[in-house]
């Protein structure tokens, strides 16, 4: 309810007004009066009105100065200025300390009636606008983990090309200084474990590494795989030397952590040191590079930075990673052609590289292979499909020992994950959307959100736009305010609801944006729809 103080030094006038209000049917209360200005500034702070009635002629502190104090105190109250002079100087000044009108004496109910209406709309109104804010406040700090996680998985993978929209990000969701390199950790041998032991291990690995974490500033972990967990951390100073000694002795208490306190041991890889945030893809790259290819030649249970690779000294800068990703997005889409054709690029540039030995070749290859088939379970194949194929070219690379041997295996790969990629896209994504429309026709009246939709059917948001568009025609949010709106014209058809009803009943809890959304879609309004129907405008 809105609560209105009544401030004026006549009695007589105080009823009048008090009279007036009470007979106005606005859900509204008089919730206090005052005589002087003094008592008002006193009674204001009490009782935190949402409208003032103040007198401007007053003993003591007039209504202008009490006007002034009381703003400090109340910066939402409306404050009607009254006074018995028709001066100009008078309504100056009271519009230009923020009161919301100025009558004159004796007031008319008429005039009072009218512009408390108009007042409390405004007062429902900011109302409104604060508990959206609140609200959205509280699903921002619940969302925030998942956020930061997104944030630094965006960083990673290069999603982000302006500095000023990542700092204001970083600023919302609570992270002071952004990461600077990145780590990553693979389990060692976790393909030969059987499924049981493989989630009981990677539970143990991933909890061990974040506790070690909690002792680094700015630090955040991010599973990007069954068995890569990549380390983001900040490291304050980005001193070449300095960052790699430290980046290298947090990998390895990463290394001895896991070894000491699981029953695995993990392989290590370290990028190098950057003070443009937007480079940690480039970190995150070295440290993927570092990782695989040292486990390749090494073993496992090792600490590789990306500049103890010698091997790898000119490889970093001038690997086609552009390349690598175009052809990963042909392959997920389906075009065998293209997937290939650019593919034959990459391969040329990787033996084109001076000094680039042909080991270093397949390593690059089986990296590819793993994409790829990260790219099919992506599409919605099973890991245990996946790893099936894999492992049949794993076992037929090592007798490539030429570069035409290398091209004809590479391809057989790229061609063999194409033809399964397109046909298990096609057949998950008609049946990801039928789930979709379902739950949103079961759903709609709630505030369903594309992260909500995206969880219920385990997709990604991003993914899960694109697959619904191309299946319907339409976005997430056009879809479901068409059904909101087909579901209103039903119930508008009928005449046992109100309007207001109508909307509160398809997810709409403000009449006015229930309206302008329907007059959007429809053409009319809903009153008009309801009249057209049925002759009732109820």
């Amino acid at each position: 309810m809105t609560r209105i103080l009544v401030v004026d030094d006549e009695p007589l006038e105080r009823q009048a007004i008090e009279f007036i209000i009470c007979r106005s049917n606005l859900g509204v209360e008089v919730a206090g009066e005052a005589r002087n200005g003094a008592e008002a500034i006193r009674r204001a702070k009490e009782l935190q009105p949402d409208i003032i009635f103040m007198d401007i002629k007053m003993p003591g502190i007039n209504g202008l100065m009490a006007a002034r104090e009381i703003k400090e105190l109340v910066p939402d109250v409306e404050i009607i200025m009254l006074t018995a002079y028709d001066e100009f100087s008078y309504a100056q000044e009271a519009l230009r300390l923020g009161a919301a009108e100025y009558l004159l004496k004796p007031v008319h109910p008429e005039e009072v009636i009218a512009l408390l209406e108009r007042l409390v709309d405004k007062v429902y109104l900011k109302r409104y606008q604060l508990e959206g804010e609140a609200r959205l406040k509280e699903q921002l700090r619940q969302a925030a983990p998942e956020l930061r996680t997104g944030l630094i998985t965006g960083l990673i993978f290069g999603t982000f090309t302006n500095s000023d929209t990542l700092k204001v990000k970083a600023q919302m969701l609570g992270i002071p200084v952004l990461p600077s390199v990145v780590l990553v950790a693979e389990i060692d041998g976790l393909g030969e474990m059987v499924e049981a032991e493989r989630e009981a291990v990677r539970y143990q690995v991933r909890h061990r590494i974040q506790k070690l974490l909690e002792n680094y500033s700015a630090e955040l972990i991010v599973p990007l795989s069954d068995a890569m967990i990549v380390a983001v951390w900040n490291h304050k100073e980005c001193d070449a030397a300095d960052a790699k000694e430290q980046a290298g002795a947090l990998g390895e208490e990463i290394r001895r952590c896991v070894e000491k306190e699981t029953p695995v041991t993990v392989s290590v890889g370290v990028g190098r040191c950057y003070g443009d945030p937007l480079m940690l893809r480039t970190s995150y790259l070295e440290a993927s590079s570092a990782q695989k290819l040292g486990n390749f030649y090494l073993g496992g249970n090792r600490v590789i930075h990306i500049d103890d690779l010698k091997a790898l000294q000119s490889g970093p800068q001038v690997y086609p990673f552009d390349k690598e990703q175009e052809m990963i997005q042909r392959a997920r889409s389906g075009d065998m052609e293209g997937a290939r054709s650019v593919f034959h690029e990459l391969f040329n540039q990787l033996l084109e590289i001076p000094g680039y030995p042909l080991s270093l070749v397949k390593a690059r290859l089986m990296e590819v292979l793993v994409l790829l088939g990260r790219a099919w379970m992506e599409a919605g194949a099973s890991p245990e499909e996946v790893s099936e194929v894999n492992l049949s070219f794993l076992k037929t690379i090592p007798r490539c020992d030429t570069p035409t041997a290398l091209s004809r295996w590479a391809e057989q790969v790229v061609q063999t994950f194409v033809e399964r990629v397109k046909p298990t896209t096609a057949r998950v994504s008609s049946s990801v959307v039928a789930q979709a429309v379902q739950y949103i026709w079961h759903n709609f009246h709630r505030d369903i959100t594309l992260e909500e939709m995206s969880k219920v059917i385990f997709l990604s948001p991003d993914y899960f736009s694109r697959v619904f568009k191309q299946e319907m025609g339409c976005t997430f949010i056009e879809y479901l305010t068409k059904a909101r709106i087909d579901r209103a014209k039903e119930l508008l058809r009928k005449q046992e609801l109100s309007v207001s009803e109508v909307g509160r009943r398809i997810g709409y809890e403000d009449p006015n944006y229930f309206s302008r959304v329907f007059s959007k879609v429809e053409g009319i309004s809903p009153r008009e729809f309801r009249r057209r129907m049925t002759g009732d405008v109820k």
